[in-house]
């Protein structure tokens, strides 16, 4: 009997020594569980300690909240009170009610109903100022938000008044310009209509000065075909040829020489076709009194006429007049000084016109 019982004793043996072994581990691990909160409960104080000699309230209170998790009932709601008081005190409310969210917690699993009402009712009144901090910012940043828009439009309408006044500025510029080219081109149309005008007043001046040479010279043409035909209508006489007509030396007579006023008041025109044959026929005059043509003479001297009088009538046309008159019964002496006068009046002509 015994021997049947020798297992169950063995056994039962084996089964109290395991029993044992793990008494003794779950008592070694309460232990080590122990010793490893006091470790991180002083961690956490040393923590808080540091914390608060730097006055960084942020991390004091957020370390508190850690720490009040490890500690018993009265240390744990110690620390959430100083916790919330630091809270308060900062304004940090979104800490201040995760602190008295907790507060109330602890206060009402340990049994303080009124303290734990107390907190809920403070917890109560801080979610409203937190409600109306929310909206009060909300109404804060919508002001700004409106605030930023109306500066941006003033901004714009500030933009857009310059660039209109801008606009306007060259708008004005430009018509001013643009009347100032008028003027220009106005005043440059009537320079050249009075141009023009004076022009055509000169140019008729001259015409008519023209027409005038040419109705003399062809007066002249006219009384020298008429003188012509008078002395091819006279009768022959046998009176032997004239001989030469002595020339008088330019001493013998004193002429009066046109004045320079007149010789400068005269046309342009008429002074340059003066210029360019009166050398030819004073030479032609000369010619002709050398080998003593007196028809060549009368030609040259009616020719001559037109032009001379209108530098001087009163000078040459006398003189003109009294050498072209027939010579019989005259005296050629006379008619020879007049020819001398004639020819020193060309002379003086021609250089003061070459001057």
């Amino acid at each position: 009997m015994f021997r049947n019982l020798a297992p169950l004793v063995r056994s039962g043996a084996i089964l109290i020594l395991v029993l044992a072994f793990g008494l003794k581990a779950d008592a070694q691990h309460s232990d080590h569980a122990a010793d490893g909160l006091k470790a991180e409960v002083a961690e956490r104080r040393a923590a808080l300690e540091r914390s608060d000699s730097l006055g960084n309230k942020v991390e004091s209170i957020e370390g508190r909240l850690a720490l009040a998790p490890l500690l018993a009932g009265p240390d744990a709601i110690t620390a959430l009170r100083m916790a919330a008081a630091m809270a308060d005190s900062s304004d940090h409310l979104r800490l201040e009610l995760q602190t008295r969210g907790m507060l109330a917690t602890r206060l009402a699993s340990g049994g303080k109903i009124t303290e734990a009402f107390a907190e809920a009712s403070a917890l109560a009144d801080l979610e409203r100022r937190i409600s109306i901090a929310v909206l009060d910012s909300s109404d804060v940043a919508h002001g700004l938000s409106m605030a930023r828009v109306k500066a941006e439009r003033d901004s714009l309408e500030q933009v857009n008044a310059a660039q209109r006044a801008e606009l306007s500025t060259e708008l004005r510029s430009s018509e001013e310009r643009m009347r100032l080219w008028m003027w220009i081109a106005l005043a440059i149309a009537v320079i050249a209509l009075l141009i023009l005008g004076w022009l055509l007043q000169r140019m008729g001046r001259v015409s008519k000065k023209l027409h005038g040479i040419m109705a003399g010279l062809q007066q002249e043409v006219a009384e020298l075909k008429e003188f012509r035909n008078k002395r091819r209508e006279q009768p022959d006489r046998s009176t032997p040829s004239t001989p030469p007509i002595p020339v008088a030396p330019p001493e013998a007579v004193v002429a009066s020489p046109p004045s320079q006023a007149i010789v400068e008041a005269m046309d342009p025109v008429v002074a340059a076709l003066f210029l360019r044959s009166g050398p030819e026929r004073l030479a032609t005059l000369r010619a002709a009194r050398t080998s003593g043509d007196r028809e060549k003479i009368l030609r040259v001297v009616h020719s001559l006429k037109p032009q001379l009088a209108s530098f001087d009538a009163d000078l040459f046309a006398p003189i003109c007049a009294a050498i072209t008159t027939p010579p019989n019964g005259m005296d050629l002496t006379r008619w020879n000084a007049d020819l001398d006068t004639l020819e020193r009046g060309v002379e003086d002509i021609l250089r003061k016109l070459a001057q």
